[in-house]
């Protein structure tokens, strides 16, 4: 993302890198509709694989390089982040190295939900700000869904907000 912030796969990679997830719930505006999730910074699986040149540190200082990877998947909540609702899942993989905030990702992630999944994608960095990316597809519910996915990270959790064009 041209410097857009990966929102489901900002918040995972946001959860490897430490950062924090995202948010749940929904709501109905303009004729589309909009979903709402909140994801708990301290659970799901974030993991970056390191491709050579490995890393020498860890934390905002760690450089990423071309191929570095990272795979997440968190559960997703409702927006009263009281049920779990489904989870999100994906892969970031770095195209321009650089520290942590500038290094730029392209994300492919999905939202799996009860009524179908929601498919994203985009490009973006893990800078741990709100990030958004596009909706590219979906299926069952979600078939056909076009629209965007911001994700904004908090100090505990994160807010997931999908919002689906008509």
């Amino acid at each position: 993302m041209h410097r857009v912030r990966l929102l489901a796969p900002a918040a995972v990679a946001m959860v490897v890198l430490g950062i924090a997830p995202a948010s749940n719930g929904s709501a109905q505006g303009r004729g589309g509709r909009t979903l709402r999730f909140i994801e708990r910074n301290n659970v799901g699986t974030f993991r970056l694989i390191d491709t050579p040149p490995k890393m020498s540190t860890s934390g905002p200082n760690a450089r990423l390089s071309l191929g570095d990877v990272t795979v997440f998947r968190n559960p997703l909540f409702d927006a009263g982040n009281a049920r779990r609702v489904g989870h999100i899942a994906g892969t970031c993989t770095v195209i321009k190295g650089g520290t942590v905030a500038r290094a730029l990702v392209y994300c492919a992630v999905g939202m799996q939900l009860r009524a179908g999944t929601i498919e994203f994608q985009g490009v973006g960095n893990l800078s741990g700000q709100a990030a958004s990316i596009a909706i590219v597809g979906g299926t069952r519910a979600y078939s056909g869904a076009r629209g965007s996915l911001r994700s904004t990270t908090g100090a505990r959790t994160s807010t997931d907000v999908v919002q689906l064009l008509p």
